[in-house]
């Protein structure tokens, strides 16, 4: 029985088996960037990097169009709001991922690697990123504290 699960880990691992679908086998069709731990400001132009400095989302990679209709994604307080807005894009199972610190002016979001290689993997079926199907939650109060200062 270990045997079985260390090559199934192995197959995980090695070949993204699984990687790009959420508990309930849908695939990922969306993503919810959730920033309210770091000093994250939205911006006209928001970006997602990994801590290696490889960009993992930017509004230039969208479709003109999309970015014009809809422009580069949602801007909520909390996931739940964030599901809301994304299900008015069409999405119905989004990815959650935690960011790690922010850059660029407080408006990149810098996420870990296995993070940045999930979102790859599951946007490569669903192109959930060129469509702008993204959502970002900060903190309102720490934005409103920034402000002041």
């Amino acid at each position: 029985m270990k045997r079985i699960l260390i090559i199934f880990v192995l197959l995980v691992l090695f070949t993204g088996l699984g990687l790009a679908w959420g508990e309930d086998r849908q695939p990922f069709d969306g993503l919810i960037i959730d920033a309210r731990e770091t000093g994250f400001r939205p911006a006209l132009v928001n970006t997602i990097w990994d801590n290696s400095g490889l960009q993992v989302y930017a509004p230039d990679k969208l479709d003109r169009n999309i970015l014009i209709e809809n422009g580069c994604g949602e801007y909520t307080a909390s996931i739940e709001e964030a599901k809301g807005q994304l299900r008015k894009r069409g999405v119905n199972n989004p990815l959650v991922v935690n960011a790690n610190m922010t850059k660029q002016n407080f408006s990149g979001i810098i996420i870990g690697e296995d993070e940045a290689h999930f979102i790859r993997e599951a946007d490569s079926q669903m192109h959930f990123l060129s469509e702008a199907k993204v959502a970002f939650v900060f903190s309102i109060v720490r934005l409103a504290f920034c402000m002041v200062l």
